[in-house]
């Protein structure tokens, strides 16, 4: 969506919504469990926020999709509040977290999509990639 007449692969993007879904999973969790286990979260989320701050960083340089690694840290942080909310302390709290999660993953997907209908105009080379995949390999046995 961000540069779209570029075919953008990686898993970055999964990773990084690994990263975000590990930050809410640690917020949600903070203060349960033995005081060793609350320390340990601590070095854990500050692992996971020097790795956000440094691939975010990098998500600038060229040919590196920026909004694949955004798109994956809030993708991930909302589905997140959505499985750990209810680990919070208040009950009250833990579900106004899962349904702010869903509302917010619910709009986030939406959002994402109209923008891909709307905003981006592929190629013709893209729109038929698996057709040039298919010739360029010369093996018409490829499924599409």
């Amino acid at each position: 969506v961000s540069i779209p007449d570029i075919i953008s692969v990686g898993s970055s993007g999964a990773l990084m919504g690994i990263l975000g879904a590990w930050v809410v999973e640690l917020s949600c969790k903070w203060s349960k469990g033995t005081e060793e286990e609350v320390s340990d979260r601590s070095r854990q989320l500050t692992v996971v926020i020097i790795n956000i701050v440094l691939t975010l960083s990098f998500s600038f340089v060229p040919y590196v999709d920026w909004a694949a690694h955004l798109g994956g840290l809030i993708g991930g942080a909302l589905t997140a509040c959505i499985v750990f909310g209810r680990h919070l302390s208040s009950p009250r709290a833990g579900l106004f977290v899962q349904i702010a999660g869903f509302i917010g993953l619910v709009a986030f997907l939406t959002g994402g999509f109209v923008l891909l209908a709307t905003v981006t105009k592929p190629t013709r080379d893209l729109i038929h990639f698996c057709d040039n995949y298919r010739n360029h390999l010369k093996d018409q046995s490829i499924p599409c």
